[in-house]
């Protein structure tokens, strides 16, 4: 069996479209589907439109959330929950096009690979995006414990072991697209092109996807707290020399360095330093505290 797991969160002019694309694709390929919507504690019709179509497939099943818990709690609900031998995540809007998984599940009957996830083709974005994703990539694989290319996406099939290893993990800042390079299984990564958006406009922002590369980061990586330690000792080295200058300066030559504004601008400089590594710090600190207090990744309004 397939379970197609789709995260939607105020999607509702997506839902017939998304079915209808889907559902061909799913009768050609020789398995068993089920289709898990998992809302995200949509404030518009989106829970209407999933019952509607559930009526029609009984195939369609739906996890509610009682709030908006974020996309990768909405993943992490559907892995949980479903009950497929293979497991596909996908965007509700067809950008992530469902002919592709065709192609992902005649891949994975090598019985050495494991999980198929999609790169994306000639993707249009504007230039802060394409920044951004350059900048998250290139740190994340450098000083990360993992790796995915840098158009790399959410949008996968995955085999039971990998489920079940994913499902095993019991951090609450779950970043998923990270924990799907982490778990160590072969991956085979697969072109494909963006598709035409069904209905409506993104929801992310650019400061969305800042805070979401964000919690990527220091979900998988130890390294702004060594940069910093780096960066600490630099200029710590710097000062030594600099008081050794004045030391030898005023014994040997007798001159009192001058320096009230050199003085005052250092100040500055390296209390705004200070401020920037406690925020570091306390980044890493957030995460601990929000891991302690073992809140539930999301909560269940009801499921159908």
């Amino acid at each position: 069996m397939i379970s197609i797991i789709v995260p939607v969160f105020n999607e509702s002019e997506c839902i017939e479209t998304f079915v209808s694309a889907i559902t061909p694709v799913l009768s050609e390929i020789n398995e068993d589907y089920e289709i898990i919507f998992v809302n995200d504690g949509s404030s518009d019709e989106t829970e209407v439109k999933i019952d509607q179509a559930a009526k029609r497939n009984h195939k369609i099943k739906t996890i509610n959330f009682s709030r908006n818990f974020g996309k990768d709690a909405a993943m992490s609900a559907g892995l949980k929950e479903c009950t497929g031998d293979y497991a596909v995540l996908i965007d509700v809007d067809l950008e992530h096009p469902p002919v592709t998984i065709k192609e992902f599940h005649k891949i994975l009957q090598d019985p050495e690979i494991y999980q198929v996830t999609g790169v994306r083709q000639g993707t249009s974005q504007t230039l802060l995006k394409g920044i951004m994703r350059k900048v998250f990539h290139t740190f994340l694989n450098k000083y990360s414990s993992i790796y995915f290319p840098e158009n790399a996406t959410d949008f996968c099939m995955i085999k039971r072991e990998v489920i079940d290893a994913i499902n095993s993990m019991d951090e609450k800042e779950r970043f998923i697209r990270g924990l799907l390079s982490w778990h160590g299984f072969k991956t085979e990564y697969l072109k494909f092109k963006v598709g035409t958006r069904s209905a409506g406009v993104t929801s992310f922002s650019p400061s969305q996807i800042s805070a979401y590369a964000r919690k990527g980061f220091i979900s998988f990586s130890t390294a702004p707290l060594k940069i910093w330690i780096m960066v600490g000792s630099f200029f710590a080295s710097l000062s030594f020399l600099y008081i050794l200058y004045v030391i030898f300066s005023k014994l040997i030559f007798g001159n009192a360095v001058p320096g009230f504004v050199t003085l005052v601008c250092m100040v500055g400089f390296f209390g705004g330093l200070n401020l920037i590594v406690l925020g570091v710090i306390g980044e890493y600190i957030a995460e601990l505290f929000d891991e302690i207090k073992s809140r539930p990744l999301y909560i269940k309004k009801n499921s159908k």
